[in-house]
């Protein structure tokens, strides 16, 4: 199996592990966006896999994901921002270092992270390698 098609794989069950915390009620907002930051970052990482042949880096800090991507795909601002935005939930795991969010955050970085996840199945398609 491609590389690249592993990291897809990973990335969709990432998604998938957001969807379920996003709609548990007793799972706290700071978890569920760490979530969908991993989203986002398997997706940069599965677009850098997949452009570049080549291994990612081992980071978390997703300007450093985003520079990469976009040396091949030019990424839209809104999108851009949020990804960017999402490196405080990886790097402030304790309470007393990140603001409390809520459910309407959480669901508009879900709807980035769909929107990520969209761009990353077109790329793969356009190619007409991944069927």
């Amino acid at each position: 199996m491609d590389s690249y098609k592993v990291w897809y794989d990973f990335t969709k069950s990432k998604l998938r592990v957001a969807e379920l915390l996003l709609n548990d009620t007793e799972i706290s907002f700071n978890d569920i966006m760490y979530s969908i930051q991993q989203v986002m970052e398997f997706a940069l990482k599965t677009l850098i896999v997949y452009n570049k042949n080549c291994m990612p880096p081992k980071t978390h800090d997703m300007s450093v994901l985003c520079s990469i991507v976009e040396e091949q795909i030019k990424l839209p601002q809104d999108i851009l921002e949020t990804i960017i935005s999402m490196t405080d939930f990886v790097t402030q795991r304790y309470p007393h270092e990140f603001e409390i969010g809520n459910i309407d955050d959480c669901k508009e970085a879900y709807k980035i992270a769909r929107k990520l996840i969209d761009i990353l199945k077109n790329e793969i398609e356009t190619h007409n390698i991944f069927r």
